[in-house]
């Protein structure tokens, strides 16, 4: 798979989401993580309230049918913390989604086309490796 995993590291390939004209930085640094959009590819596609615990679930299940490598309760626990110190924040903030880090829950916000776009065409793009 391209892209990188939980932590950010670089898994090879491309997967990176491009510069999306009309975007401001915020934006652009929100989308730079293959997990965020990954979370934000599952908003979109369910436009629901989230628990982190539901996303975490839904993105270990998403990297197991992609590698083939069975995930693991310590894969979705390590992704938990990841997701509420850094993925979720980031997203918050960039306005992408709302967090509230005190009871978990995830709230789909408006979107951009534009950043929908580009969100759809940087996981279709990484479900393809």
């Amino acid at each position: 798979m391209s892209g990188e995993d939980f932590d950010g590291n670089r898994a090879g390939g491309s997967g990176e989401c491009s510069p999306v004209p009309g975007l401001d930085a915020g934006t652009h640094r929100a989308l730079s993580s293959a997990v965020r959009r990954r979370v934000l590819d599952l908003v979109l596609d369910d436009p629901r309230e989230w628990s982190r615990g539901e996303l975490a679930t839904a993105l270990v299940e998403w990297e197991r049918n992609a590698t083939v490598e069975s995930a693991t309760p310590a894969n979705r626990d390590h992704l938990l913390i990841l997701l509420h110190h850094d993925h979720l924040p980031h997203l918050d903030d960039a306005g992408l989604l709302s967090y509230d880090p005190e009871d978990g829950i995830v709230t789909p916000e408006p979107m951009d086309d534009a950043v929908k776009r580009a969100v759809r065409r940087a996981t279709g793009d990484e479900g393809d490796d």
